[in-house]
């Protein structure tokens, strides 16, 4: 046979040290980072890409409600010292002229997926998500918010998804806690604050009723796997465990530890 026409075996420890080291993905995101910005010198642009790259972390944290997504947010952010993001902070920190610009679409809640798009790009690329990187809460939302992301060149090194039984967010919504003073969250069974200032102040969130939660879990359920398929590459699925006498906080800080631990690892390696 010609050897040109010879089909290629590639030793299998080559595939598993892609895998190890997200070579696969990180060829994607230089290739797609080269097609969107089409620079005059790649070479040096890719330079600078793989600099930023492997330094700064680029995180989704996905999950239906009551899943716990703004807690592990804010524990990644914390072992990691990357910026955390949610739809919220995203709009207070715009420039005045962008919020001249989507004022009446922000005060309508009407944002379409290119407005959230460029709101998120304006923001990444300022100096401390640059420098640190950057933990996106809860969004993309669905999958046309997904490929917008992709399409502008936003693309997360790691997409963690929250997975649990809905029976079991119900029960946890139910317990949901939060303190008005400074947004932390508690609940009744499983992590209830020792002082009873905190408690005394703790309310419950609006729009936790069972009904209420019963539409956002079917809503979230309708779009999530849309969303996995754009990112499934990076996609790291986490499972929910209800354990009686399991502390919730600790729970947490153990994921957090584990995903800290691995971004290390690859900044070490890549």
């Amino acid at each position: 046979m010609d050897q040109t026409t010879k089909p290629l075996l590639i030793p299998p420890q080559f595939a598993q040290y892609a895998e190890k080291h997200e070579i696969f993905e990180l060829y994607q995101r230089m290739l797609s980072q080269l097609i969107i910005h089409k620079p005059e010198e790649p070479l040096q642009f890719l330079i600078d890409f793989l600099k930023k790259d492997v330094n700064s972390p680029a995180i989704l944290v996905l999950g239906p409600p009551a899943s716990g997504k703004k807690t592990l947010s804010q524990l990644l952010s914390k072992k990691t010292g990357a910026v955390l993001l949610n739809q919220n902070s995203l709009i207070e920190s715009l420039p005045n002229n962008m919020k001249n610009e989507l004022g009446e679409k922000i005060k309508n809640m009407n944002l379409q997926p290119n407005d959230w798009v460029k709101i998120i790009k304006h923001r990444i690329e300022d100096y401390d998500c640059v420098r640190k990187g950057w933990i996106l809460e809860s969004f993309p939302e669905s999958r046309v918010q997904s490929l917008a992301l992709l399409s502008n060149g936003i693309f997360p090194k790691h997409t963690v998804v929250l997975t649990g039984e809905d029976s079991m967010l119900i029960e946890r919504a139910a317990g949901k806690r939060i303190d008005p003073k400074n947004g932390e969250i508690y609940h009744t069974t499983f992590d209830w604050p020792n002082e009873s200032s905190i408690q005394n102040r703790l309310v419950i969130p609006e729009k936790y009723t069972e009904e209420d939660l019963f539409q956002r879990l079917m809503n979230y359920n309708r779009h999530i796997e849309g969303i996995i398929d754009c990112f499934k590459a990076t996609t790291k699925k986490l499972m929910l465990i209800n354990q009686k006498g399991m502390f919730l906080t600790r729970f947490w800080t153990m994921l957090a530890d584990q995903l800290a631990l691995k971004l290390q690892l690859l900044q070490e390696f890549c």
